[in-house]
């Protein structure tokens, strides 16, 4: 990912239409060779279902990061793969991973403002390629 591009994240139900959910918590994972370097949320959906983020968002994210690891977030984002992988986890998985993060770190990853709204819908994994400047990424799923 590189200082022009932006990635939008757009609920969708199986019909192809908006699935305007607000709350949704929607992360990113890139990839270095194909394997897992950095995860990192987006943020909330808003009420029509879609999250925004750029490359200056996530790149703050990134060096924040890097100041508790230095050694795990020391690759650069223009250096990872032009595929990534936009996740829409359970609340379990969630919570999962951030225990883990406060238990090997000693501290709390950084939530998302408000209150996430995930167990209203099914979780999902998208791989995707990054466009030159914004990608718009439409993510399936359903109520449950």
């Amino acid at each position: 990912m590189n200082s022009r591009q932006s990635i939008q994240v757009h609920l969708i139900n199986d019909a192809g239409n908006a699935l305007p959910i607000a709350n949704i918590e929607i992360s990113i994972q890139f990839l270095m060779q194909g394997r897992r370097i950095y995860q990192f949320t987006l943020g909330l959906t808003d009420s029509s279902g879609g999250v925004t983020a750029s490359y200056a968002d996530l790149e703050s994210k990134r060096r924040r990061e890097s100041q508790f690891s230095v050694m795990d977030y020391n690759t650069r984002l223009e250096d990872t793969d032009s595929s990534v992988k936009i996740l829409l986890e359970s609340d379990q998985e969630i919570c999962k991973r951030r225990e883990y993060t406060n238990r090997i770190y000693g501290r709390l990853e950084a939530e998302t403002e408000g209150e996430r709204s995930n167990a209203l819908v099914k979780p999902q994994v998208k791989f995707v390629e990054l466009s030159e400047t914004a990608t718009v990424v439409q993510l399936q799923t359903e109520r449950v």
